[in-house]
């Protein structure tokens, strides 16, 4: 299949984003005074070199971009929160997204309040229990948190560094990171059917880049769509991300040294024996030989055993940027949160070289982009693994902007080095980890 392009800023249109509004299923119009923001038109992008690559290009047809995602199928009314047991999937939040909760009586669900995921679409009584307020939640987590903010008002925002996502289907034109994309292009359109933005891409860009919510606020975007499966859609395959990888090889050979692409994140996880496997990792080296980081789930293994990382839990109305505020993810719900054969690989070879010390990065209780209009907004209770990726990926465009020779290496070690320690226990066994301190990491680099 031919590369299909779109350069963002050419041809989106104010025609665009008015079509996509969000969505209000069944419920009732949501409030979105809180979170919309006031621009509502998309920057054009004149960006010579994104000129040039498109010149370079043959494209055999002009990519429409994914129109918005809807969510009406989740719309449904409640008199009371549906039974919610904890148990071995803890990870697993309640999904109140779209949900009319008016009528329910929340006194005494505060348990279950503080392990839900929402949207604007949700619907609140007017009476919610002591200890959750679901503004406030959204309020806290509409920052990047760990006092990054900081960071930001003092100019480091990866301002002129690359960041590469591979993902799924992108809401391109969102207002939390629109002015960020510089490149989107499409590896398997035909995949999707109806091409509707997805919730995971939209989420992952606004953790690396979102402007309220993001790491690098300032860094640029190239965002490749690929489909994880093979030809008839059967099968897990990583054939196209293999192709998605070089894609991005080859668009940075095309960039000046000031706007190379330094990372990839994809929050995805492979191992030996899926399709595609070898060439993916083939296609991993490659990126890695061209000086450029590419983080995933596994990149632990494929850093030779040296880039360890796991996730951090936080509570949705504790302070996000203060460290007392999270607690290391216990690992046997860490790897839960994979499907089963990766854990069990990734567990494998965890105890086989065991790492010195294990990178802790936030992955949970986060605000994002919500693929269902341009100015939505989805709390998402739970990130699991793939929210540490574009954290990494964001925290290295910062790393790359104070210290343009930046390599991976230097990067983790300054990470695991300015860290606050905290024991993690994994099967009666103590490890040491390290809760990664943003500003304190900058400023061992600066």
């Amino acid at each position: 299949m031919k590369n299909i392009i779109k350069l963002i800023g050419i041809v989106l249109t104010i025609s665009m984003l008015t079509a996509c509004q969000g969505h209000t299923g069944e419920t009732g119009t949501r409030d979105t005074s809180e979170f919309a923001t006031a621009e509502t038109t998309v920057a054009e992008e004149s960006t010579s070199h994104l000129q040039e690559t498109a010149e370079a290009t043959t494209a055999e047809s002009e990519s429409p971009t994914p129109s918005c995602a809807d969510l009406s199928g989740l719309a449904k009314s409640y008199t009371e929160l549906p039974d919610y047991e904890k148990g071995e999937d803890t990870w697993r939040p309640l999904d109140l997204r779209q949900k009319d909760l008016s009528a329910v009586d929340l006194s005494g669900d505060l348990d279950r309040l503080l392990h839900a995921e929402f949207d604007m679409g949700t619907i609140w009584p007017d009476t919610l229990t002591e200890g959750f307020d679901p503004q406030t939640v959204m309020t806290i987590a509409r920052t990047p948190g760990l006092d990054i903010a900081s960071l930001h008002a003092e100019g480091i925002t990866g301002a002129g560094v690359g960041i590469a996502i591979i993902d799924t289907p992108l809401l391109v034109e969102h207002s939390e990171y629109k002015d960020r994309i510089k490149y989107y292009e499409e590896l398997s359109l035909d995949k999707y059917g109806s091409y509707q933005a997805d919730m995971h891409g939209a989420f992952m860009t606004s953790i690396a880049v979102g402007k309220d919510c993001g790491i690098a606020s300032g860094a640029d975007v190239y965002f490749i769509s690929a489909n994880v499966w093979n030809e008839d859609n059967s099968n897990l395959s990583w054939l196209t991300y293999a192709k998605a990888v070089d894609r991005v090889i080859e668009l940075n050979a095309s960039l000046s040294d000031a706007d190379k692409i330094r990372v990839i994140s994809i929050s995805a996880a492979w191992q030996p024996g899926d399709a595609g496997y070898e060439e993916l990792e083939a296609s991993i080296k490659r990126a890695t030989d061209a000086g450029i980081f590419v983080v995933t789930c596994n990149t632990f293994i494929d850093s030779g055993y040296t880039f360890c990382f796991q996730g951090l839990d936080r509570s949705p109305m504790d302070d996000k940027d203060a460290a007392e505020s999270y607690s290391v993810v216990d690992w046997t719900q860490w790897l839960s949160m994979q499907r089963e054969g990766f854990a069990s690989y990734y567990s494998e070879e965890f105890a086989a070289h065991t790492p010195e010390e294990i990178l802790l990065v936030p992955m949970d209780s986060l605000l994002s982009a919500e693929p269902t209009g341009p100015d939505d907004y989805i709390f998402n209770r739970v990130g699991g693994w793939s929210a540490a990726e574009p954290f990494i990926a964001g925290l290295y465009a910062l790393a790359c902007q104070v210290r343009p020779d930046m390599t991976p290496e230097v990067f983790w070690e300054a990470a695991l080095s300015t860290g606050d320690s905290k024991k993690i226990d994994i099967d009666g066994n103590q490890y040491n980890g390290k809760m990664v301190d943003p500003v304190a990491l900058i400023d061992s680099l600066a």
